[in-house]
């Protein structure tokens, strides 16, 4: 085994492959909560309808992954 070969530092190199990807996610969450904390002057209808804009526009670009309706197998044939 790696860590037996290598000591202790055999876990170095897997902890910082999991730990990286970990401390940069926990950034990104933490900036995110604090962009959102700055937001409350913005009223709240107006947060809610840009959100459901943006959902609203995603899924629109994105509608060919969703799954298929049966509305879009009809045949007019």
């Amino acid at each position: 085994m790696l860590h037996t070969a290598l000591g202790g530092a055999g876990f170095l190199l897997p902890g910082v492959t999991a730990g990286a990807p970990g401390a940069a996610y926990s950034a990104l969450v933490v900036r995110t909560l604090e962009v959102c904390d700055r937001l409350t002057r913005v009223p709240l209808v107006v947060r809610a309808a840009a959100i459901g804009a943006g959902v609203g526009a995603l899924a629109c670009s994105r509608a060919s992954y969703g799954p298929r309706s049966p509305a879009s197998s009809w045949s007019w044939r």
